[in-house]
Parts: C-alpha cells; structure tokens; sequence
C-alpha cells in the first residue's frame, strides 16, 4: 500500500516520557486491514443467521491490536525503528496511555459498530 502524506500529532507519555507520533487518521485501505486482521481470528458460518464459532479471544485481540499499532504509530523517541516491540516494552501505564490513543484513532475504523449518519456523526453541524 503506498504511503501517503498525512497529519500526525504528538504524545508525550506520562510516565517515562517517551514521545510517539501517531497519524491522525487512517486510510480505508488501513481500515480493511484492521477489520480483515480481526475476522481472519474468527469461525463464522452463514446460515439463516449468522454463527461464530470458537474463537481464540486473546490472539484475536493481540492481533487486532499489534495490527492498529503497526498502522498508526509512525515513531517512538524519533524512530521508526521495531515499534510493537518498543511499545510493548515501556511500562504499562505508559503503554496503556499510547493505546487508548490509538484506539481513539482507529474508532473511526471500528466495523463492528454501526456506521455514522452524516446527520448524527462525523461531520455533522450540530
């Protein structure tokens, strides 16, 4: 997927201090990438309804999220160098404040909750 020039914003975590870039938004390319992370973790028949089989939750969640990470995040301390795992490393207050960030990010890429009208979502006047 080719890179394309986008807004970025800058947080200063609250513990160690670290500072991570994250893009401001994501791409629809992006957003099948999350959306087809989470699903490839899932069982699911269609029937007359549809069925979800056994799933793993915690590899369906750490993928969901390492593959948000990947996306998102463009640097730690000025490089861009093994992110997940950097991110993964720092302190757990630091970390969780990095990812609700993230998370706050790829919301717009949440697939699993009804879309916004443009009366009543993004972009809306009122």
């Amino acid at each position: 997927m080719e890179n394309i020039e986008r807004e970025t914003i800058e947080i200063t975590t609250p513990t160690e201090e670290h500072k991570v870039v994250l893009k401001k938004w994501i791409t629809g390319g992006e957003r099948r990438e999350l959306r087809n992370t989470y699903l490839s973790k899932m069982e699911m028949g269609v029937g007359k309804e549809v069925q979800i089989g056994k799933v793993n939750s915690a590899e369906l969640i750490d993928d969901t999220e390492n593959k948000a990470i990947e996306i998102i995040v463009v640097s730690i301390d000025g490089s861009d160098k093994d992110i997940l795992k950097r991110l993964l490393e720092m302190r757990d207050k630091d970390y969780s404040f990095v990812y609700k960030e993230i998370d706050k990010i790829a919301k717009d890429a949440d697939f699993l909750v009804e879309e916004p009208t443009p009366e009543s979502g993004i972009g809306s006047e009122g």
